[in-house]
């Protein structure tokens, strides 16, 4: 009786071992063990040994001698892996989001998407080379948690800037944008003024193309911004009117240098800076 009982014993923890190194494969999924038997998991999670020639042919397939699929959180840590050596990251700058200067092009930021930090609140990828369609693979998955985006020098244009914009409709939580040093001129900032984060503080936009009907709507829209960067811009006379009669009163810092203004404008600038200011640059 108790020989009996010692060797059920065994058994039972025998297949318990087996049904925990096989943890990963599914239901109908077929699998060759070590010994070269073939096997299928059944509906109740037991295995069912099957011709060698099921796995072979299997659209599920067999996984080699031994092998077990590889569970989603192994696959993403693999790739997370690739990802740092192919483009020499740090781990550290990585779950940051700090990843500028990396030359990652379209290709690199279709990759970082699909591997990308949960609950990531900031990413910064200046000075990557993005283009327009780094921006389309980037807009689609940007984290919900985000709340700082640095894109800047990636040779954006105006289409980029209204296929970000439109992703900025479902990202409010955003308190600071950066896009210096691209190509966007009137169009692009006209679909990002009307679609800026209600919460945004900080909005970076220096050395684009903008000119006075771009600036013209964004001054629309910049309620509670505390930093605004438009140097090195086409930002004339007019622009620069429409500009001093919508700063609001909570801006610290204000950046309009090497535009296309005169002295009527930078006066006209001067003159209605809010109360609080605490740095500017009109006019040089």
């Amino acid at each position: 009786m108790s020989k009996h009982f010692n060797k059920k014993k065994s058994s039972t923890k025998k297949n318990s071992n087996k049904r925990s190194i096989y943890a990963n494969v599914m239901k109908g999924q077929t699998v060759i063990f070590k010994n070269g038997a073939c096997a299928k998991r059944q509906s109740n999670g037991q295995f069912r040994f099957v011709k060698r020639t099921s796995c072979k042919k299997s659209k599920k397939g067999g996984n080699g001698p031994g092998k077990v699929p590889k569970s989603s959180s192994e696959k993403k840590r693999r790739a997370i892996e690739i990802f740092l050596e192919k483009y020499n990251i740090n781990e550290v700058d990585f779950l940051n989001g700090d990843m500028d200067d990396k030359n990652l092009g379209e290709e690199g930021v279709i990759e970082l998407v699909k591997i990308m930090p949960d609950e990531l609140k900031s990413l910064s990828l200046s000075n990557n080379n993005i283009g327009n369609k780094g921006v389309i693979a980037l807009a689609n998955d940007l984290p919900m948690t985000l709340k700082s985006l640095r894109l800047g020098d990636n040779e954006i244009d105006d289409v980029g800037a209204t296929i970000l914009a439109e992703s900025l409709k479902s990202h409010r939580s955003i308190t600071s944008l950066l896009l210096t040093q691209n190509q966007i001129g009137d169009d692009g900032i006209i679909e990002l003024a009307n679609n800026l984060p209600t919460g945004l503080t900080q909005l970076y936009l220096g050395e684009n193309i903008i000119g006075d009907k771009g600036v013209s709507v964004l001054a629309e829209n910049l309620t509670g911004l505390k930093h605004l960067s438009l140097d090195s811009n086409q930002i004339g006379d007019e622009g620069a009117g429409v500009l001093a009669a919508n700063l609001p009163q909570t801006l610290k810092y204000l950046y309009t240098d090497d535009n296309q203004m005169s002295d009527v404008g930078a006066k006209v600038l001067t003159a209605n800076l809010p109360q609080g200011i605490r740095h500017y640059v009109i006019f040089p």
